[in-house]
């Protein structure tokens, strides 16, 4: 991943991070992805922070930039 992707997640996550809780916004992971797929661009930040944080999903920074960059 490049130096201005990581930056961007780091961003993006610490953000997400810092604003919401992760547990009781959508109560399965399947549903969450829904909304982001729906073109929810806050479920979206909340995913990619997910996947960069490593909560309930397994840590994958591919799919952290993804959601990311799809909200910002």
């Amino acid at each position: 991943m490049c130096a201005k992707a990581a930056l961007l997640v780091r961003c993006l996550a610490a953000f997400v991070v810092c604003s919401v809780s992760f547990s009781g916004w959508a109560e399965t992971f399947e549903e969450l992805k829904q909304l982001t797929e729906q073109g929810n661009a806050f479920t979206q930040a909340m995913l990619g922070a997910m996947f960069y944080q490593c909560e309930g999903v397994s840590q994958d920074y591919e799919q952290s930039l993804e959601w990311l960059t799809k909200a910002a």
